[in-house]
């Protein structure tokens, strides 16, 4: 997939010469947790931030089955109403009663997917246009929801357990999508739209290739994708591009190319501030990385890229080694930080103008040394016999991150899994298991570490014999020290 040029399609444009960046800027306000919301957003609104993401959270909403408690979005719509200020709705995740987690967490899906279609049918009627809480308020100039986001982070293990389930959430959404369809035609539907499931096995899968997969008709459902484009490591900026477009800011291009029919909305993209966490960034650094993401995303991706919300309008609490409570646009005392001042300030140089042409990529300084390290294995040789297993441990000096590793040389029907991360600080040990019809011989193994753009190697010798060998000390103090390990790591 990143071999192909990233070409664009016209029908999910939105037009990067459209007009002014009013009402395609948002953040992820979390304001559910103020007292004042109104307060909040009219801080929002003057600083040109037209837009906030808020979850409609099922449990609150609905505590008990037909049983629905309306004050705190009662609240925030009536904010909405007052300072102009739209409301993306994340309607997440399962109320304890529909929970299938086997302690009614609200991280796994719900049992039944209508029960779940149910609740959103009665946020769209009640917020949606024309619905019952505008009608039952003449004094306020409605301000009705116009978008609903089908759970938040579905492909994380950590909103939707035990692991992500591409099948699974395209029922859902379907289901979803199909009842706020028939409540109101117009209401747009949004589904997570990300390029790679996070999985608790470590596995490199697609997402939402597998949702269209499982459920090829959800795309004339549906109206956009919501995207979390976070680069990876979490410190780069919106410029910085890796070898791998998978995990710098031009994701964007590869989601697109999934689908180039349905535009993406960036619900949530930012940068921790956090005191001691190896991947935060400074305050200017923030600044930097939030007013280049505008101008990037609404620029030079405004053809699909429909709208971007920055993540997030908290107060950051200033603890050291917190990453995720140090994403605020706001320090612990409320004062802004510039990122703030970045925004509102870009904000407010496009409020009447048309988009501007996409800033030139920061110059590039020359790029550092290539970092070095060591790998060894041991033992240097190996007898096993056919059927049997076969383990060698790798260890690594002078990384400071992980080592990836391929190996090379094993014999036709042989099967090789590594377990623990390889750094510095964690040998891993190397799992081989032959096959029965692994032909008897001599194999010289060569095992490849690269660590950034340094690559070393090590050389092994397994020997394979015609008789199997029954299970070595070798690999029984291999997968120990492995289970201590990832013990120790957990």
């Amino acid at each position: 997939m990143l071999a192909g040029a990233l070409g664009l399609c016209a029908s999910a444009s939105v037009g990067a010469d459209s007009g002014a960046w009013a009402g395609r800027v948002g953040v992820a306000g979390h304001l559910m947790w103020y007292a004042d919301q109104e307060t909040e957003m009219r801080r929002l609104h003057a600083g040109g931030v037209d837009w906030t993401r808020e979850d409609f959270l099922w449990e609150t909403i609905e505590p008990s089955k037909g049983s629905f408690n309306w004050s705190w979005p009662d609240k925030l719509m009536t904010s909405s109403s007052r300072t102009g200020v739209n409301v993306l709705a994340i309607l997440d995740y399962s109320a304890k009663w529909a929970s299938s987690g086997p302690n009614s967490e609200a991280t796994y899906p719900p049992r039944d997917n209508a029960e779940f279609a149910a609740y959103a049918t009665a946020i769209v009627r009640r917020y949606g246009p024309g619905g019952s809480f505008w009608s039952g308020h003449p004094e306020l100039t409605p301000r009705p929801l116009t978008a609903v986001e089908v759970w938040n982070e579905p492909w994380g293990h950590w909103d939707w357990k035990p692991n992500p389930d591409p099948a699974a959430y395209a029922a859902l959404a379907r289901a979803t999508a199909e009842a706020v369809k028939a409540a109101n035609p117009g209401m747009k539907v949004l589904i997570a739209g990300d390029l790679l499931q996070a999985r608790t096995d470590g596995k490199i899968v697609s997402w939402l290739a597998n949702v269209l997969a499982a459920d090829p008709g959800l795309k004339g459902l549906v109206d956009a994708y919501s995207v979390h484009p976070y680069p990876y490591p979490r410190e780069l900026g919106p410029y910085d591009e890796r070898a791998d477009a998978r995990w710098d800011f031009r994701r964007l291009e590869l989601i697109h190319q999934v689908d180039p029919s349905h535009p993406l909305w960036i619900t949530e993209v930012g940068w921790s501030t956090a005191p001691g966490v190896s991947d935060a960034v400074s305050d200017a650094q923030q600044a930097t990385f939030v007013r280049g993401a505008v101008q990037r995303a609404l620029g030079e991706w405004g053809g699909f890229v429909e709208r971007i919300f920055v993540y997030s309008w908290d107060r950051s609490n200033g603890t050291s080694g917190d990453r995720e409570g140090n994403f605020g646009l706001r320090r612990a005392d409320g004062s802004t930080k510039p990122a703030w001042d970045a925004l509102s300030s870009l904000l407010a140089s496009t409020a009447s103008a048309a988009l501007p042409a996409p800033p030139p990529p920061p110059a590039k300084p020359p790029p550092p040394p290539a970092p070095s390290f060591s790998l060894t294995v041991s033992p240097s040789r190996v007898s096993a016999g056919r059927g049997g297993p076969a383990d060698f441990l790798l260890r690594v000096d002078g990384s400071s991150g992980p080592v990836a590793v391929r190996i090379s040389g094993m014999p036709r029907g042989a099967r090789a899994t590594g377990s623990g991360e390889l750094s510095a600080a964690s040998p891993a040990t190397v799992f081989i298991q032959l096959g029965r019809d692994v032909r008897p011989g001599i194999y010289r193994l060569t095992f490849r570490g690269t660590w950034g753009s340094s690559t070393q190697s090590a050389t092994a010798t397994l020997v394979v014999t015609k008789r199997p060998q029954p299970m070595s000390l070798f690999r029984l103090l291999g997968v120990h020290s492995t289970w201590n390990l990832l013990t120790a790591r957990a």
